[in-house]
């Protein structure tokens, strides 16, 4: 069998979350940072003038972004690896005001405290330890299901952290994302272009949704999904370029989405999400951004895009939506925007890697037109 090496010398799965650690280390520096606050100028969607419905709040990246600092010595504890920057993030959820992050180069789930820090994920040890994780669901009781394509499970944990156990094998699926509901789980399947719906009782498989083909129903490299409001499923469908909605039953309910590059349109589509209200939200790696449907499956605007700045994105990845706003979120948004429930973004390169986006209602005036560019100089 085939083992990795570095420098010539074979190194297991800790000796590689250690290189990938040293490595984020080197560059990150260990200078401190500034703690999380409101930014000096707001940054909205839609833009002035007109009236806002999200408001970008900030970002994190490392513990510098939380006013923490650590040195060489914080990264090791005896035999013991902590995590102090993310590498390669890709999912997101939230739990009371902890953000819990899959990273696919670290190899484990990072838990970012805003007030405290960055903290290890108590479960990843023994038989709950992870290999590559794609994305995490946190049920309203603090269940934690991971879906992991190197163990080629999905793995529980309680809503304390500690390993329940593990719900199929490699044998069985390369599950990307997974949806849960009181009885059962939702596998995405991006091996065999399927969902595999499992008793979240016994781990059997109840039914499969999907097979591979481009027909309304059928599948290709489904990444992600998630269950509305209704208690349906909304698939991203990266291979046909669509978002699929479906029954628990595996119905189909509604398409949207094609091949291109215009308004509703998908290139590689990734993380899903739908709010409360049933709005989607769409991650698109390619386009850099997030497009936000409404139950219609009409566009309703975009959020983020290619570039540098607060609110872009680089290489988004997994969406999450909260139905609540924790106070220390809250305290990021403008005065006059009172925001209502959190979009997590998650970037995989860049210098934001979770974006924190804020839904709300703004109250206070109307907004001003932004000034008109001045005129270039008359050519002599």
């Amino acid at each position: 069998m085939q083992r990795n090496t570095l420098g010539g010398a074979p190194f297991s799965g800790r000796g590689r979350r250690l290189a990938a650690l040293i490595a984020a280390l080197l560059s990150a520096g260990g200078c401190g940072g500034t703690a999380l606050q409101r930014l000096a100028t707001p940054v909205f969607y839609p833009p002035p003038p007109a009236e806002p419905r999200f408001e970008f709040l900030g970002a994190i990246s490392s513990e510098d972004d939380l006013g923490s600092s650590s040195g060489f010595e914080d990264f090791l504890v005896g035999a013991e690896v902590q995590a102090r920057k993310l590498i390669k993030p890709y999912g997101v959820a939230m739990y009371g005001h902890k953000l819990y992050v899959t990273d696919t180069v670290f190899g484990g789930v990072i838990v970012i405290d805003p007030e405290e820090g960055f903290e290890r994920f108590a479960g990843d040890a023994g038989a709950g330890a992870l290999k590559t994780p794609i994305n995490i669901t946190i049920t309203p009781d603090g269940d934690k299901f991971v879906a992991d394509t190197g163990r080629g499970q999905v793995l529980a944990y309680d809503a304390h952290d500690a390993f329940v156990r593990g719900y199929g094998s490699a044998a069985q699926f390369k599950p990307t994302a997974v949806a849960v509901t009181a009885d059962l789980l939702y596998v995405c399947d991006v091996r065999d272009s399927e969902i595999e719906v499992l008793s979240r009782a016994t781990g059997e498989v109840v039914r499969k949704i999907g097979s591979l083909g481009t027909e309304p129903g059928q599948l290709r490299l489904p990444t992600n999904l998630a269950l509305g409001p209704d208690g349906n499923l909304y698939v991203t469908d990266t291979g046909n370029f669509r978002v699929q909605k479906l029954s628990p039953d595996g119905a189909v309910l509604g398409t949207f989405g094609a091949a291109g590059d215009g308004p509703g349109m998908f290139t590689r589509p990734k993380g899903i999400a739908v709010d409360a209200a049933g709005r989607i939200y769409v991650a698109d790696a390619a386009f850099e951004n997030v497009q936000v449907f409404d139950p219609e499956f009409r566009l309703l605007l975009v959020l983020g895009g290619p570039g540098s700045g607060p609110g872009d994105l680089a290489l988004p990845a997994g969406v999450a939506v909260t139905a609540t706003v924790p106070a220390i979120y809250r305290d990021l948004a403008d005065p006059r925007f009172d925001a209502q429930h959190l979009v997590l973004v998650v970037s995989q390169y860049g210098a934001r890697r979770i974006n924190i986006f804020a839904f709300g209602v703004w109250r206070g005036a109307r907004q001003p037109t932004p000034p008109a560019p001045a005129p270039p100089d008359a050519a002599p």
